[in-house]
C-alpha cells in the first residue's frame, strides 16, 4: 500500500551513467531508498532479504475520527493478499491462486476475446470516440466475465468494486474516506463470492470455493484472493489498451509481429509504476547501507526505461528475449499475466486484419499515482 507522502528529494547518489541515467536515490525523511536501475531492479524483486509486507502500519492517527478503525480493517486486509504477504502464508495461498487460474487462457477463451475485440473495434471505426469509454473498459470487463465464466453484469459489477479498492491502494495519500470505500467493497466482493462458491462457474471460482470453506483460511482469504485478480486483471489491461491506443501506429502494426508489439506497449504502460518492498535484516544496496525495516520503492516504470538495458527506450522494437519488468519478477511475479498478454494479442490481431489505429485527439493521464491511469483519451478509429 502507498500511503507514505513523501517523495525522493535528497539523493545520496547522484551520478548518473553516460546516458543521465540515476540508478538510485535514497530519501532521508522517509527512510526510502529509490532504486531506478533495470539491472539492480531486477535482482532485488528476487532478493529474499526484501520482504513485501509492511513492518508497521500506514499513520492512521493523520485521518479523522472515527475513520480509523475502519482503515486499520482495510490494511489487515490487503495483508491476505499475495501481493502484499511473504514467508508460510505466501507459499500456501499463491500456489492455490496460480492453480485455479492455469488454463483460464485456452483456444475457447482466446476466441471469445478475439470476437470481443472485433466487435468494440469494428463499432468504434470511423467516428470521434472515448476510448477507455467506450472500448477498453467494456473489453476488459468482457475479459473478466470470460475468467471466471459469469455474466457481463455480474462481471461489471465486481469490476467497479475492485476498481474502488485499487483506488485506495494507489492513491499517494492517507485519505479515510477512500479507505471506508474500498472497505464497503471488499465486504461486497466477500458476499458475492459467498454466493457464487455454491456453484462455481469457473475453475478460478472452484479454488476460490476450496479456500472459502478451508477452515484455516476462510472467507477472508478467499475474498483477499478474488479482489487481487479482479484488480490485478483489469488494472494491467486498461493501462496496456490506453498506451496501444497512444503509441502503436501504422509503422508498428506493419513491421512488428503480434508478441514483441504486446511486449513493448506492456513495456511502456507498465501498469503498477512501482513495487515497495522492506528490509528483513540490515543489508547494503548500491553502497548504502539500509537498516532493518526500511523502505525500497523498486521503480519498474523508469527500470524498463533504463537505455542501459533497453536501447532507444522509448521507440517500439522487437527487443527478442529482453526481459522487461511491467508483471515484476520472482515470487511475487503476476499471475494474471497470461491474461493481460492474450487478451492484448486479441486487439492487435483485430487492428492489424481491420488494418485501423486510433488517431489521437484528446489525452489527460492522472498524475501522482502509482497506478498509470488514463482521464481522457478520445480520438477515432481509421
Amino acid at each position: 500500500m502507498t500511503h507514505d507522502r513523501h517523495v525522493a528529494r535528497e539523493p545520496w547518489n547522484n551520478a548518473a551513467d553516460d546516458s543521465g541515467f540515476h540508478p538510485s536515490r535514497y530519501d532521508r525523511v522517509s527512510k526510502s531508498l529509490f532504486v531506478y536501475s533495470a539491472s539492480r531492479v531486477a535482482d532485488l524483486l528476487r532478493d529474499d532479504r526484501l520482504w513485501n509486507r509492511r513492518p508497521e502500519y500506514p499513520p492512521f492517527e493523520l485521518m479523522q475520527s472515527g475513520e480509523e478503525d475502519a482503515a486499520r480493517k482495510f490494511y489487515e486486509f490487503t495483508l491476505l493478499w499475495p501481493a502484499f504477504s511473504d514467508g508460510a502464508y505466501h507459499e500456501r495461498i499463491r500456489p492455490a491462486l496460480v492453480e485455479g487460474l492455469a488454463g483460464a487462457v485456452n483456444p475457447r477463451a482466446k476466441q471469445l476475446f478475439a470476437q470481443a475485440a472485433e466487435s468494440l473495434i469494428r463499432a468504434g471505426t470511423g467516428r470521434r470516440i472515448d476510448w477507455v469509454g467506450e472500448v477498453v473498459w467494456p473489453y476488459s470487463v468482457r475479459v473478466l466475465s470470460i475468467v471466471f465464466g459469469i455474466d457481463a453484469n455480474e462481471a461489471e459489477s465486481i469490476a467497479r468494486l475492485g476498481a474502488v479498492v485499487l483506488d485506495a491502494i494507489g492513491s499517494p495519500s492517507v485519505d479515510g474516506h477512500r479507505f471506508l470505500s474500498a472497505l464497503s467493497a471488499a465486504e461486497e466482493l466477500e458476499r458475492w463470492l459467498g454466493r457464487s462458491a455454491d456453484a462455481p462457474s469457473s475453475r478460478l471460482l472452484a479454488a476460490l470455493a476450496h479456500i472459502h470453506e478451508d477452515p484455516e483460511l476462510g472467507p477472508a482469504v478467499a475474498t483477499a484472493l478474488l479482489t487481487q485478480v479482479v484488480t490485478g486483471s483489469i488494472e494491467p489491461l486498461v493501462s496496456g489498451l490506453c498506451v496501444l491506443a497512444e503509441r502503436v501506429g501504422n509503422d508498428d502494426l506493419g513491421q512488428l509481429a503480434i508478441a514483441p508489439l504486446r511486449e513493448e506497449v506492456f513495456r511502456l504502460a507498465t501498469p503498477f509504476r512501482y513495487a515497495a518492498r522492506y528490509a528483513r535484516c540490515p543489508l547494503e544496496i548500491d553502497g548504502h547501507p539500509v537498516a532493518s525495516g526500511d523502505r525500497v520503492v523498486l521503480h519498474l516504470a523508469t527500470a524498463n526505461m533504463d537505455p542501459s538495458a533497453v536501447p532507444d527506450p522509448t521507440a517500439m522494437r522487437d527487443r527478442g528475449r529482453f526481459p522487461h519488468l511491467a508483471f515484476g519478477l520472482g515470487s511475487h511475479y503476476c499471475p494474471g499475466a497470461g491474461i493481460a498478454r492474450a487478451a492484448v494479442d486479441a486487439v492487435l490481431a483485430t487492428m492489424k486484419a481491420q488494418a485501423v489505429v486510433f488517431h489521437l485527439d484528446s489525452l489527460e493521464r492522472a498524475p501522482g499515482e502509482s497506478i498509470l491511469r488514463y482521464k481522457v483519451l478520445t480520438g477515432a478509429l481509421r
